[in-house]
């Protein structure tokens, strides 16, 4: 049966399908040769799932019997993080596994942080003590076994989040200069949606590994008082809970989303793109989420990261640069945030993270090179700089990136 099924399909995407299910293509590998076949032949997400329908429906009977873990209904509206082209990292692990350290209070000191979060542990121990007493979760140590129709979903999660970002009817810019931000509350589809851009003069390597590294957050941005890896479904496809400060009386914003992380360099889109969005009960229904007081669960819809490489600036010709666009896209059916609570968070809050970025990026990713942080003293210890070194996948973004800024010039 599998094998007409295979016959069935043209003879590209039969060799995609094929290579993932056996393993050979991991990461973000798949879901890349995927949308480049989809550019090639010019198929639709629809179409693609009629043709792989048989196999689908394989899957789902497999599991049901137990002979194929990890591929429930979760999958149907699933959401992934970077793994770079080529270089999959079965079995990854948590921080702890790996030995690495934890976001630690040198950081904060570093960044420039420790204040504001001194000030909000005073005013809020409620909210701040018991994330001290919890433990980081371990993510699964095993990779879920490949699943067709969660790669599809990767699919339809990078396509809405791509056309989300391009997307400007009913939008208001809300903030200028080097943070360019706008908002929109539609009310037709019930989303409150943020975007912000700006330009840096990083690698996108950098502003990915900021991303990437959930559990590292809180160290540098003080609005975070919670970020951990729920669950790896593979080295780009991530389970993710966020717990997001917000000023009283309002309840602190509690994420879960499920995070894909792909490099569409080699695609029309051109970019690296992070995209997350709300998983489904199903996905959650094994999953220990954390418990914290006084929190509201947010429903997200498609958003994330998006990193364009940009030609290096002729004053500066060795120094790489990116355009960085961020979309957040909230679900007003249930809970109405209110505008004057989006206008502090926007005017206040933002730069706030955009300045803690930027000394994050200035000095823990540059101290190898010599450069001196905004404190005047380089740091001796890192994780995030651990995680960038430690994970190989960083390094082979980092030469796809450079090659493909080379065709650029």
């Amino acid at each position: 049966m599998l094998q007409q099924a295979y016959a069935a399909l043209p003879e590209q995407l039969a060799t995609i399908v094929q290579r993932y299910k056996q393993g050979m293509s991991v990461g973000c590998k798949p879901t890349v040769a995927l949308i480049k076949y989809m550019e090639s032949s010019g198929a639709t997400v629809q179409q693609l799932q009629q043709q792989l329908a048989p196999l689908i429906a394989a899957e789902q009977a497999f599991s049901y019997t137990g002979s194929l873990s990890g591929c429930t209904a979760e999958a149907s509206t699933s959401t992934g993080v970077l793994a770079a082209p080529g270089q999959g990292l079965p079995g990854m692990q948590s921080a702890d596994q790996q030995g690495l350290a934890a976001p630690a209070a040198q950081h904060a000191e570093m960044s420039g942080l420790a204040p504001l979060q001194q000030q909000l542990k005073k005013k809020h121990p409620q909210q701040i003590q018991p994330l001290q007493q919890q433990p980081q979760q371990p993510m699964h140590d095993q990779q879920q076994q490949p699943c067709i129709a969660r790669l599809l979903s990767n699919i339809e999660l990078v396509q809405e989040t791509l056309s989300g970002m391009n997307q400007w009817d009913g939008f208001k810019q809300v903030a200028w200069g080097n943070l360019e931000m706008w908002y929109s509350h539609d009310t037709v589809n019930q989303r409150q949606l943020v975007k912000a851009r700006t330009v840096l003069d990083e690698p996108i390597v950098h502003a990915v590994c900021l991303a990437r590294e959930f559990d590292l957050v809180p160290s540098w941005n003080p609005a975070i008082l919670d970020s951990r890896e729920l669950k790896a479904y593979s080295p780009s496809e991530l389970l993710i809970y966020i717990l997001s400060w917000c000023p009283w009386p309002l309840p602190c914003g509690e994420v879960l989303n499920y995070a894909l992380g792909v490099d569409l360099l080699d695609t029309k889109d051109r970019c690296v793109l992070l995209a997350t969005n709300t998983p489904s009960e199903e996905q959650l229904q094994s999953i220990a989420v954390p418990q914290h007081p006084r929190t509201l669960r947010m429903i997200m819809h498609a958003g994330g990261f998006k990193f364009i490489p940009l030609p290096p600036d002729p004053a500066k010709p060795n120094v790489q640069r990116m355009e960085a666009i961020v979309l957040m896209s909230m679900d007003a059916k249930k809970f109405v945030i209110p505008d004057t609570i989006i206008s502090f968070l926007l005017k206040i809050f933002a730069p706030l993270v955009y300045k803690s970025v930027m000394k994050v990026l200035g000095s823990i990713f540059h101290q190898k090179n010599g450069r001196v942080s905004a404190g005047g003293e380089v740091p001796k210890h890192s994780a995030l700089l651990d995680r960038l070194e430690s994970r190989p996948e960083y390094g082979a973004l980092h030469r796809h990136c450079c090659k493909y800024i080379e065709s650029l010039v």
